[in-house]
């Protein structure tokens, strides 16, 4: 290969890897919108931006004097179906996706599906939202308020 030729190459290649870094910094943050749906407890995240990968773990959190509190709710996922076995830590939603998780039962334990629990009860009245977060926990996602009766 002549030193013109090797030259056009690797600069082709330099300035590819130059718009490959450029487009990752215009991607800007992760946009995901968490909106509420019809009934209790349903919820539906929109990825408005990149593709991203979620922490499958769900929060409710309750509004407090104070502002917002973690209520403890476990089981709580974005998963579309109850299955046996585990489930992932992540969850990917590709650009302009959308997932509709199982609603939430608005129970502490069994907030999804079927779960063995010795502790498990309905959460009292109140004003809740979601939240939800990137894998890295660099990033959160928050519902509206919503009240529970």
């Amino acid at each position: 290969m002549g030193p013109l030729r090797c030259y056009t190459v690797v600069s082709a290649l330099v300035a590819g890897l130059m718009l490959a870094a450029l487009a990752g910094e215009n991607a800007g943050p992760p946009a995901v919108e968490i909106q509420l749906t019809g009934s209790f407890g349903g919820l539906r995240l929109i990825n408005r931006g990149a593709a991203v990968r979620l922490s499958s773990t769900l929060k409710v959190e309750r509004k407090a004097k104070r502002g917002w509190e973690d209520t403890g709710v476990t089981h709580l996922r974005l998963i579309t179906r109850c299955a046996s076995g585990p489930v992932p830590e992540c969850v990917s939603l590709d650009a302009a996706a959308t997932l509709q998780p199982l609603p939430w039962t608005g129970r502490y334990c069994a907030s999804q599906c079927p779960a063995a629990c010795d502790l498990d009860s309905p959460l009292p009245r109140g004003a809740y939202r979601f939240t939800a977060s990137t894998c890295d926990g660099a990033h959160h996602f928050e519902s509206p308020p919503f009240e529970k009766n």
